[in-house]
C-alpha cells in the first residue's frame, strides 16, 4: 500500500531523494555494479530518461554529486526536504 501511495503522491525526484537517503551509508549511496540505472528507475516506478533528469536536477541544485557507482550527498537537509516535499 505504501508503494502505491509513493507512486501516486510523490514526484520521481522525491522518490529518488527518499531512496538515496534510505540506502545511503554516511554521505554516499553506493550503487552495486549489478544495479543498473534502469533497475533503479524500475524500483522508483519510472523510466530511465525520467530518472536521469531527476538525477541531473538534484546535481545541478548542488544536492548530490553523481559518480559512476556512487551518489554523494552534498546537502542532506535539502535532500530530506525534497523527499518529504509531496507528502
Amino acid at each position: 500500500m505504501s508503494q502505491v501511495e509513493d507512486l501516486s503522491l510523490r514526484s520521481v525526484e522525491a522518490r529518488l531523494a527518499r531512496l538515496i537517503l534510505e540506502e545511503a551509508t554516511g554521505e554516499s549511496f553506493i550503487r552495486q555494479r549489478w544495479d543498473t540505472q534502469a533497475e533503479m528507475a524500475a524500483r522508483l516506478g519510472t523510466v530511465l530518461d525520467v530518472l536521469n533528469r531527476a538525477l541531473r536536477r538534484l546535481a545541478a541544485d548542488g544536492v548530490i554529486k553523481v559518480e559512476r557507482h556512487r551518489i554523494l550527498i552534498l546537502d542532506q537537509e535539502q535532500l530530506a526536504a525534497i523527499a518529504d516535499l509531496d507528502t
